[in-house]
């Protein structure tokens, strides 16, 4: 669409952009097609350049699931466009989606309802055009021994299915780990350890396991080297109750500690429930 007068405001764009949209959303469902991604190319206008190629302004928005509509996609672009505005007014406007089958999905008769994927695309842009981009997604664990390495994906609501009731009950062990790792200082008597430091809190290290060495990255800038202990002493941080025991002044717990080796200093890393 070739507008009549360039568009430098984002009010007006935006009734543009919903007539077209609502234009290909009825084309789509009348093949029961709906929208995997949409591309919005904005001409910009020249504003006295010489160079006669045109300058355009491109948005891609990629749907985790297949949607058909028109005011989810508006306000998809509408939160795109304010994190992105264009830098000259705008001269005409062209949209470019790729079909995809529309979503279809049985759901369960005693399964608990799932978030509608739609609203949830809303909510994540807009807490992403708070905290800035990159800045939402699901965690995924790289393939490395390299410690809280991780890297962020695109959230994708997953189907839920039916849970089935374990015949045995496995045991698990989990760790809560502290961020950032508490500073610390361990003291050794013939190679063993004896003494944790911490919080301005000294313990007696009453068992440990280790050490484990683990290392990687020594080829570049980010090498680690490291040596963890699992220890149990007294607890660092106790239970607050109203009267003091001896109970809660021998309760323990197990904390991994480690050593950062280039660094050559110690760390609580985190306490295992």
């Amino acid at each position: 669409m070739d507008l009549d007068s360039p568009v430098d405001l984002l009010e007006p764009l935006l009734f543009v952009l919903n007539r077209l949209l609502e234009q290909l959303c009825a084309r789509l469902h009348m093949h029961i097609l709906a929208i995997g991604e949409i591309k919005v190319t904005l001409t910009l206008e020249r504003n006295g350049s010489r160079n006669k190629e045109p300058l355009t302004h491109i948005r891609t928005l990629r749907l985790p699931v297949p949607a058909r509509d028109s005011k989810l996609l508006l306000k998809l672009l509408r939160l795109d466009l304010e994190r992105h505005p264009p830098f000259l007014p705008v001269t005409a406007v062209r949209i470019l989606t790729v079909p995809l089958k529309a979503r279809s999905q049985q759901l369960g008769l005693f399964l608990p309802l799932s978030p509608d994927p739609e609203r949830l695309e809303i909510t994540l842009a807009r807490i992403q055009s708070t905290v800035g981009e990159n800045r939402v997604g699901a965690p995924a664990l790289l393939d490395t021994h390299s410690p809280n390495a991780f890297q962020q994906n695109r959230f994708v609501l997953p189907e839920i299915q039916e849970k089935r009731s374990a015949t045995e009950k496995q045991t698990t062990a989990a760790m809560r780990i502290y961020r950032p790792p508490l500073p610390a200082t361990v003291e050794f008597q013939e190679g063993k350890p004896t003494y944790l430091g911490c919080e301005g809190a000294r313990r007696r290290i009453l068992a440990f396991a280790g050490p484990w060495r683990t290392k990687g990255d020594w080829w570049s800038e980010t090498a680690w080297a490291r040596d963890e202990w699992d220890i149990e002493v007294r607890m660092l941080r106790p239970k607050v109750q109203p009267e003091p025991s001896r109970e809660s002044e021998e309760e323990t717990a197990l904390y991994r500690v480690y050593k950062d080796l280039r660094a050559k200093r110690w760390f609580v890393e985190g306490i295992y429930d």
